[in-house]
């Protein structure tokens, strides 16, 4: 009779503790693993959220790549990129030539926006140019804002018994030539022909006497002795 009295009271203790520690299991989480807490849960999402930030951000980044940049103007004391234009003026012999005028002008439209030239006098027109004057040794150097007009023009003028010279810059009309950019542009020799007395031909004087002997005139000088 003892003995089944303690087996029973065993068994009762037994049951009292089954019943305790199935109350205290937590209850599984709805598509989790049962007892895991909650925060595992909520922190799951997480890197879920951090991945589509990622993938929208190269997209907004593309988008403000394609959006073209406002073309920028200069004020016009505002300084910009500025560029030096140098070479030599020299004759068909290779001769220095001294005293050449040089002139370097946009044609057709403006040097560049918000930037003027100073404005020079040639052949009766006012043109915004930049000049200069060969020195002893036929160099010369121009300075100013880098033009962006399509057609730049450089004109070189001497003496009377000199020709002209001039090189285009910039892809107007066709003509596809390198532009004049920041920095040093080094133009080189620019050569001038040789024309009139510079060639040994006559002066003007004694050109009207060859003119007379071609057409049979007798030319005497002043002195009244036959020529």
């Amino acid at each position: 009779m003892r003995n089944l009295l303690l087996v029973t009271l065993l068994l009762a203790a037994l049951a009292v503790l089954l019943y305790f520690s199935l109350r205290t299991e937590p209850a599984p989480d709805a598509g989790g693993t049962p007892g895991a807490p909650t925060t595992a849960a909520s922190s799951a999402t997480e890197p879920a959220t951090d991945a589509s930030a990622l993938a929208t951000a190269p997209s907004a980044q593309a988008s403000e790549r394609a959006e073209p940049a406002p073309e920028r103007t200069l004020a016009p004391n505002e300084e910009g990129p500025s560029f030096t234009a140098r070479g030599r003026v020299v004759d068909e012999r290779s001769a220095p030539v001294a005293g050449a005028r040089i002139r370097l002008h946009s044609v057709g439209g403006a040097w560049a926006p918000g930037r003027k030239l100073p404005v020079e006098t040639v052949r009766g027109y006012a043109i915004e140019t930049l000049s200069a004057t060969s020195d002893a040794a036929g160099r010369f150097t121009l300075a100013g804002p880098v033009p962006t007009s399509d057609w730049v023009s450089l004109s070189v003028e001497a003496t009377a018994y000199l020709g002209l010279a001039g090189r285009d810059f910039g892809p107007a009309g066709g003509r596809n030539q390198p532009r004049l950019v920041a920095g040093d542009n080094d133009l080189g020799d620019l050569a001038l022909a040789i024309t009139g007395a510079a060639r040994g031909a006559s002066s003007p004087r004694t050109a009207r006497r060859s003119r007379r002997r071609r057409c049979g005139s007798k030319v005497t000088s002043p002195a009244g002795a036959a020529s």
